[in-house]
């Protein structure tokens, strides 16, 4: 049984250390694509705007760009607390 024991605890913390690079993995990535659908967002709304093509007010633009803007820093704020996410996904939760 100690034999036994010894494997599940060793298999365990591999499967640990992969969820871990996993996720964290994972953030980052849609970080990367969040941040660059987003410049790509704004650099287009610039273009309507010089181009006169824009059909809504200014200020729609800055509370769109503001929601954008924090969510986009939520997102930021996730990825700095991914090792509790990690947590709560594993020792919180039943197994």
């Amino acid at each position: 049984m100690v034999f036994f024991r010894i494997i599940f605890l060793y298999l365990d913390k591999q499967i640990e250390v992969m969820r871990d690079n996993m996720l964290g993995g994972f953030i980052q990535w849609i970080l990367l694509i969040l941040t660059t659908f987003m410049t790509i967002w704004i650099i287009f709304q610039g273009w309507l705007i010089v181009t006169g093509r824009s059909r809504e007010p200014m200020m729609a633009l800055v509370t769109n760009a503001l929601r954008i803007g924090f969510l986009s820093f939520l997102a930021v704020g996730f990825t700095f607390m991914g090792t509790d996410i990690g947590k709560l996904l594993t020792e919180t939760m039943p197994k």
